[in-house]
């Protein structure tokens, strides 16, 4: 799974504190960040179909529409 969001950089998660530079939008970016990581810990850990579905269905993909880009690659099974 990948996120990329439109802008950002390391210093979104900069220990709370906001970038001087105009234009960053640090708050919803975290947010992104964490309902992304959220639904990957329920898939995962707690085997919660909604949230896997979500991750490789629109979900992702609709949440990150204009604000960055989502991908999942598949493993492949071993020869």
């Amino acid at each position: 799974y990948l996120v990329i969001l439109d802008g950002a950089d390391h210093m979104v998660f900069g220990a709370g504190r906001q970038r001087i530079a105009p234009g960053h939008d640090d708050a919803n970016q975290q947010a992104i960040v964490a309902d992304v990581s959220t639904k990957f810990l329920d898939a995962y850990l707690k085997h919660d179909k909604a949230a896997f579905q979500w991750l490789r269905g629109t979900g992702a993909k609709t949440e990150l529409t204009g604000k960055g880009t989502y991908e999942f690659k598949t493993a492949s099974a071993s020869r």
